[in-house]
C-alpha cells in the first residue's frame, strides 16, 4: 500500500526501512534485543534467486495482454526460542562399548529432531552418526523439561545435548591423556582421540569409553562412567528472518487465482541439516497457502459448524502448491553455543502475507485493498466487480 501510494517498488520501501547490520545487537523500543541480522543481504539474495526484476518485466508484458499477474514480497522477523525462563534438558551416556545414548526432554511430533540432535553429538565426538541413539519425552529417563514449541528445539535442546557432549569430552580427554602419556591438546575425529601436536599418538574412541568403566585405568580424581546431564537456559529470545516472493495470476471473470511461482530465502542462523530445514520450510509454506487461500471455519446462523471435514474445510494439495525454491543466508546467533535460531514457523510466517501481497498487486489496476482471508474466488470477484461499478458510477 505504501509503495503504491509513493510510486515505488515494494522492495525499495523495505530496503530503506531495514535496521542496518552494524547496529546489531539492536534493542527495540519494547525492550527486546535482536541478536543478529543482515536484512539487506537476505533481501538481495531473494531478488537474485527469483530473478525479481525479470519477473517484473514479465508482469508488465502480461498486463499489456490484459492478464492480472501479481508479484508479492514479504520480509519478516520472528521471535522464537522462548526463554530465558524455560529450560530444555538433555542427558548423554557413552556406554563401555562406545555407543552413545542421547536423552532429550523435548518431544518431536513431526519436526525431525532425531537426525539433527544425533548429528550434533556425532560431530562433537567425531564418530559415525549410526552410533548415536536418541530417546525423548520420558520423565522416567530425564528430569522435567519445558515444551516443544516456538521454533526452539534445535537451539535449546540441541544446545543442551552439545553441552553434555562437551562435558563428556573433557572427561574422555583426561582419560585419553593418561592412556597416551601426553599432556597437550587432543581432538576427536574419525573415531579416534589424538594429540594435536603428534597425530601418531592416538587412541580409539571405543578404547577410551571402555577405560572409563575401569577404575584402575582412570586418572586420579576421575570417577568411572560417562554420563552428563544439562538444563540449558537461553539468555535471550531468537530472531530468525527472511524474504519470501510469490507470483500469482487472477482470472478477472471468475476470481480464481493460481499460484505460479514461490521463492523463500530464510536466515535461521547456523543450519544443522539443510534437508530437514528445507522440509520444514516447504511444510510451512503449504500451511501459509492454506491460510491465505482456502482454510476457513464457517458456522450457519444456528451456530452449526459447516466446515467439519476435509470436503468442506479445504486444505492445499499438490495441484495448488508450485515448486518452492528455497535458499538461505546464515547470520549466527550468539544466544546459544550452536549459533542456530529456529525454522519451525518461518514458512508460514513468510508465506501468508507474501501471497496476499501478490494478489493485491495483481488487482492493482482496480486499486483495491485486501482486508480479509481466505482469498476465495467469490471474494476476489466481489472486489473486482465493486471496483468496476465504482469506475462506472464516477464517469
Amino acid at each position: 500500500m505504501v509503495a503504491r501510494e509513493l510510486g515505488l517498488d515494494p522492495v525499495e520501501v523495505r530496503r530503506v526501512n531495514y535496521i542496518k547490520k552494524e547496529l546489531f545487537p539492536f534493542k527495540t523500543i519494547t525492550g527486546l534485543t535482536y541478536d543478529s541480522a543482515d536484512y539487506e543481504s537476505n533481501l538481495n539474495k531473494a531478488l537474485e534467486v527469483s530473478n525479481y526484476w525479470t519477473l517484473r518485466e514479465e508482469q508488465r508484458r502480461a498486463r499489456k495482454q490484459g492478464r492480472l499477474v501479481g508479484i508479492g514480497v514479504s520480509t519478516y522477523t520472528e521471535i522464537c526460542g522462548f526463554g530465558p525462563s524455560f529450560a530444555q534438558t538433555a542427558a548423554i551416556t557413552v556406554t563401555s562399548s562406545g555407543n552413545v545414548i542421547v536423552t532429550i526432554g523435548g518431544h518431536p511430533h513431526g519436526q525431525g529432531h532425531y537426525t539433527p540432535i544425533a548429528q550434533l553429538v556425532a560431530d562433537e565426538f567425531g564418530i559415525e552418526l549410526e552410533r548415536i541413539s536418541v530417546r525423548d519425552g520420558d520423565t522416567e529417563l530425564l528430569p522435567w523439561s519445558s515444551f516443544t514449541a516456538g521454533s526452539r528445539s534445535a537451539a535449546l535442546t540441541g544446545s543442551a545435548a552439545v553441552i553434555c557432549a562437551r562435558k563428556i569430552k573433557r572427561k574422555m580427554t583426561k582419560i585419553a591423556q593418561k592412556l597416551l602419556g601426553v599432556d597437550g591438546e587432543l581432538v576427536f575425529e574419525n573415531g579416534y582421540i589424538q594429540a594435536v601436536n603428534d597425530p601418531e599418538k592416538k587412541i580409539s574412541f571405543d578404547a577410551v569409553a571402555q577405560a572409563a568403566y575401569q577404575p584402575s585405568k582412570l586418572p586420579e580424581g576421575v570417577e568411572p562412567t560417562l554420563f552428563e546431564y544439562t538444563a540449558f537456559v537461553p539468555p535471550n529470545y531468537l530472531f530468525p528472518y527472511g524474504t519470501h516472493i510469490a507470483v500469482v495470476e487472477v482470472d478477472r471473470e471468475t476470481g480464481e487465482l493460481k499460484l505460479l511461482k514461490y521463492f523463500a530465502v530464510d536466515d535461521i542462523g547456523r543450519v544443522i541439516n539443510p534437508l530437514v530445514v528445507e522440509g520444514q520450510v516447504h511444510g510451512g509454506v503449504a500451511q501459509g497457502v492454506g491460510q491465505a487461500l482456502l482454510e476457513e471455519v464457517v458456522y450457519d446462523s444456528n451456530g452449526q459448524l459447516l466446515t467439519s471435514n476435509l470436503g468442506d474445510y479445504l486444505i492445499p494439495t499438490s495441484d495448488v502448491i508450485p515448486e518452492i525454491v528455497w535458499e538461505r543466508t546464515e547470520t549466527p546467533s550468539d544466544s546459544n553455543p550452536l549459533g542456530v535460531k529456529g525454522v519451525g514457523e518461518a514458512g508460514t510466517i513468510g508465506s501468508t502475507p507474501t501471497i496476499v501481497n501478490a494478489v493485491e498487486d495483481a488487482l492493482s489496476p482496480y486499486s483495491v485493498t485486501i482486508d480479509r482471508m481466505p482469498l476465495k474466488a467469490e471474494y476476489i470477484r466481489w472486489l473486482i466487480k465493486n471496483a468496476e461499478e465504482r469506475k462506472i458510477s464516477s464517469t
